[in-house]
């Protein structure tokens, strides 16, 4: 009957509609577990200071802006200029001033209140953009799209041929 076919209808256009919800949500589910993730806790120091190295590059990767090159000190030269009040920057001096440690000290000091410091640039970096344009960053995060560029080219690297030339 015409009432069964209207229902049938109307119940596999509810199925669509939370199926393209659902694919909708997704790059925003799997960068808040990427986030949990890397801020969680870590048996060794070096590791946990490097996720979360990572997770302020993709933090500012989602707000629009491309990743500077150079050290950590000279990355947060750009980024401490977006940073809208100075507790985020001392952060983010703190912050870079542990990823250079890690990088090169055998022993850490401190690192309990290092993800603290890096919630707080991230705060930080969220605050600097207005709520709307944050929204769309939410909903389809840049640093995905980054992470699937820089694995996409990873695996098509081409190795260099050395050439000899023989004269």
């Amino acid at each position: 009957s015409i009432l069964s076919v209207v229902v049938l209808g109307v119940a596999l256009l509810g199925v669509i509609g939370v199926v393209l919800l659902l694919l909708l949500l997704t790059p925003m589910v799997v960068r808040r577990l990427r986030r949990r993730s890397r801020l969680g806790p870590a048996t060794d120091p070096h590791e946990s200071i490097a996720r979360a190295w990572l997770e302020v590059r993709d933090s500012w990767l989602d707000l629009g802006h491309g990743w500077p090159q150079g050290t950590p000190r000279q990355i947060a030269g750009v980024v401490g200029k977006r940073l809208p009040d100075g507790a985020a920057e001392t952060s983010l001096s703190d912050v870079v001033t542990a990823v250079e440690q890690s990088r090169y000290a055998e022993h850490l000091d401190d690192v309990d209140s290092f993800t603290r410091q890096v919630n707080e640039v991230i705060a930080g970096l969220d605050a600097s953009r207005p709520w709307y344009r944050r929204l769309g960053h939410v909903l389809l995060p840049a640093s995905l799209v980054y992470g699937v560029r820089q694995w996409w080219q990873r695996i098509t690297a081409r190795p260099v041929q050395e050439s000899l030339d023989e004269e």
